[in-house]
């Protein structure tokens, strides 16, 4: 987190300049090799540059998170892959909620022997995001203006009762079918108001921003298909998994501060207790039933189908036909709007100059008044967020969209190794290290070549690659690419 001061970037462009002209030759190389290596039809090395960017921009959000927390807060956080499980299937879990209907509720039997709970576990679904607003509305009442809390009451309306109007009115929908859908988008817009009023974000701007935010979506369905509902669902899965880092951060790790051991040993314990929590966790199958998740894989509906492709018609140059998947691309767009909003938050708001604060010196920031047990609930909160947005990316925009409670730990180790190459707390670091290893594993994935003696496909190593770099890199320079001997100490 030093490294992100202005002065900080040109001292490193001054003292660095070798390493980095030798990443730019590196990521030349990363550009041109996959073209050498399909001389036949040059679509194809575009298609793995293109994956290339893809990947490396997902692993550049998990590192973020990671290395945000670090920056900031000290704390090497193993639970990174426990929340990271806990996003993905709360977004499952969303989803299967959209196919509960009030007529699901005859099912509620209430006799002197037995009780369907099924049915009034349904029922309770229906009400809690109706009774998330009423909470979060109340609060906002005590703390906004009149005019405000209006402009803020009308959001979730214009939201979720827009999105019910166009699909029951415009497109023939029952209403039935979409009631849940519409809390769930009206439960999204308030939920983002009520994170930027966290953040100490100007209440005028907040009640404004809400509104107009509450409004566009059902436009914006409706004009261009926006998929708003899906949308809505991220936004709140997102919300959940960082509103339980930071009540754990608060209330549980907090104690624990001053040792950097007892944090890691908690945080793991964390991890493990969510891949085994997860399995007796009772989900909606057909709106009717409720069933564990359990560990088998499982895959998410994407936003458009799995299979959509889209075609590259480079014939005319003589370079044939690139395929890159419709999810990959929304997943890239995604992303880079994370990283774009993330960076406004660390430079342009009041939040985002009291982290830099706590980040160069604790014990100064806390003279000035600045309350360090919230700057470090709310890095937390923001860094879990983002691996929480990575999970509701990466699952349904990978190539295998397959989830199960175990798959927290390759996102911890991937996380590891990304910020032990850029340098721990680094953030432009981690981004350039998020690079170098994801165009590695994606061009190395993509070499089908037998490797002679061994009579193995050199893209099985494409997992082991990128980690012996690093280990060759941390052997001349532990700190990585662009941390400091201090945070190495």
């Amino acid at each position: 987190m030093k490294n992100i001061s202005k002065s900080k970037i040109n001292e490193i462009v001054q003292e660095e300049f070798w390493l980095l002209f030798g990443l730019c030759i590196l990521f030349i190389f990363y550009i041109i090799l996959p073209f050498i290596l399909n001389l036949h039809e040059p679509a194809i090395g575009l298609q793995i540059v293109l994956n290339g960017v893809v990947v490396s921009v997902l692993y550049a959000i998990l590192a973020m998170g990671f290395s945000l927390i670090y920056g900031i807060a000290k704390q090497l956080k193993l639970s990174l892959g426990g929340y990271y499980v806990i996003a993905a299937y709360a977004m499952y879990f969303l989803l299967e909620t959209r196919k509960i209907t009030p007529g699901t509720f005859p099912y509620i039997t209430i006799s002197a022997t037995t009780i369907n709970t099924d049915g009034l576990f349904l029922l309770a679904l229906i009400l809690l995001p109706i009774i998330l607003m009423i909470i979060i509305l109340f609060i906002f009442n005590g703390v906004f203006q009149k005019s405000h809390f209006i402009l803020l009451l009308s959001s979730p309306i214009f939201s979720g009762g827009g999105y019910i109007f166009i699909e029951v009115f415009l497109k023939g929908e029952l209403l039935a079918n979409i009631i849940v859908e519409g809390l769930y988008i009206g439960l999204a817009v308030l939920s983002v108001g009520f994170a930027a009023w966290y953040l100490e974000l100007p209440k005028r701007e907040i009640a404004i921003g809400a509104a107009i935010f509450g409004i566009s979506l059902p436009i914006l369905m409706y004009l261009i298909y926006l998929p708003v509902v899906y949308i809505a669902m991220m936004i709140v899965a997102v919300m959940f998994t960082a509103c339980i880092a930071m009540i754990s951060d608060r209330y549980l790790l907090d104690r624990f501060r001053t040792s950097h051991v007892n944090v890691m040993i908690v945080t793991f314990a964390i991890a493990l207790f969510v891949q085994n929590f997860i399995q007796i966790v009772y989900f909606p199958y057909n709106g009717i039933q409720l069933l564990p998740f359990g560990p088998e894989d499982r895959t998410l509906r994407g936003i458009v189908p799995l299979s959509g492709m889209l075609v590259l018609n480079l014939e005319a140059f003589g370079w044939g036909k690139a395929r890159i998947s419709y999810l990959r691309i929304i997943s890239m767009v995604f992303s880079i709007a994370a990283l774009i909003l993330l960076y406004a938050f660390i430079w342009f708001t009041k939040m985002g100059k009291a982290l830099r604060a706590v980040s160069q010196d604790e014990d100064a920031a806390a003279l000035t008044g600045i309350n360090i047990r919230k700057i470090t609930a709310i890095v937390s909160g923001v860094g879990m967020g983002l691996i929480g947005f990575a999970a509701v990316l990466t699952s349904p925009f990978s190539a295998a969209p397959q989830w199960s409670p175990y798959m927290g730990w390759w996102v911890l180790i991937t996380c590891i190794a990304v910020v032990t190459l850029g340098g721990m707390g680094s953030l432009p670091g981690s981004v350039i290290a998020a690079f170098v290893i994801g165009f590695a594993q994606t061009i190395t994935s993509s070499i089908t070549t037998v490797v002679p003696f061994l009579n193995v496909p050199f893209n099985n190593f494409s997992d082991v690659i990128p980690f012996a770099a690093i280990l060759l890199v941390l052997i001349f320079k532990p700190e990585g690419l662009f941390g400091t001997k201090e945070e190495l100490e």
